[in-house]
């Protein structure tokens, strides 16, 4: 961001910031940024607004004006497969600078479905599950349920389907990973994280590319990289916790409504249908 040609007071859009605003990672490169979040959960809003943070819901982001700077942190994996591209078309046109996306990376299963994952060779042995299948429910209308399975060829996809015009855009693998297979001697590397930039070069000063590629090495403690990639981290258990609670929920009041109908036939039915049934179980045996 510092080598960014920004206005003197750069505008910066957090899009489903909950409770965990980029803002606290922000201020401390640009200060005099103004900051807006944005959530679709009243009680987020309600949080950004009371410690003086400006937030408001969707349609409250697409009446401001045009952001410098937008922020999609742990964000696209909670949007619809059929709705991604209408989504990041409206981010992308009210950005005029860069876009920044991170999202977990399911690389090593299918992204056609969830329900039947299909391990590509690579990964054909490896019994991990990735954690974000709990929170996983495609036909919610819940916004902390994840609801599609992301990868870098679908993400880049996306994105060149509704790149604007003379703009530019890496994908990176972040978060590396090696998961070993005690028991097999098996080791699979794998980058737990996708990491997006969307810009405008006439907004930056010399060749992105080669900052990108300097500033995505391996991440040393307390380093900056270190200091976001915690933030983000701390978002996505906040939301995958908050998404598997409200499932937990779901499949409660789903069995509460199950036993009031069974209740409920039970008590409409005629009582001496009900007597007849109690008769006919008894031990003919057994004096009355």
């Amino acid at each position: 961001m510092r080598n960014l040609n920004l206005t003197a007071t750069p505008r910066i859009a957090d899009v489903g910031c909950y409770k965990r605003p980029i803002a606290a990672f922000t201020n401390k490169i640009l200060p005099e940024a103004l900051f807006f979040g944005v959530d679709e959960d009243l009680e987020a809003v309600e949080w950004l607004n009371s410690n003086n943070l400006n937030g408001g819901n969707f349609a409250d982001y697409l009446a401001q004006e045009p952001f410098d700077l937008s922020f999609l942190l742990e964000v696209y994996e909670h949007i619809n497969p059929q709705d991604s591209r209408k989504f990041l078309d409206t981010i992308f046109k009210r950005t005029t600078s860069a876009a920044f996306l991170t999202m977990p990376n399911f690389e090593g299963w299918d992204a056609a479905g969830v329900e039947q994952l299909a391990i590509r060779d690579s990964f054909k042995e490896m019994r991990y599950v990735p954690d974000h299948l709990k929170a996983f429910d495609g036909r919610s209308k819940d916004p902390h349920t994840h609801k599609q399975v992301v990868t870098e060829e679908r993400l880049s996809d996306d994105i060149a389907s509704v790149l604007p015009n003379g703009w530019e855009y890496r994908v990176f693998f972040a978060w590396p990973w090696s998961i070993k297979d005690r028991a097999r001697g098996s080791v699979f590397d794998h980058s737990f994280k996708l990491f997006a930039v969307v810009w405008n070069p006439a907004s930056f000063s010399g060749d992105l590319v080669p900052l990108l590629e300097a500033n995505l090495s391996p991440m040393d403690a307390g380093s900056e990289t270190a200091e976001l990639s915690e933030a983000i981290r701390g978002r996505d258990s906040a939301q995958t916790e908050r998404a598997a609670l409200n499932l937990e929920l779901k499949k409660t009041q789903a069995e509460l409504e199950q036993t009031q109908a069974e209740l409920s036939c039970v008590l409409r039915y005629p009582w001496k249908h009900v007597r007849s049934f109690i008769s006919r179980g008894r031990d003919p045996k057994r004096k009355n």
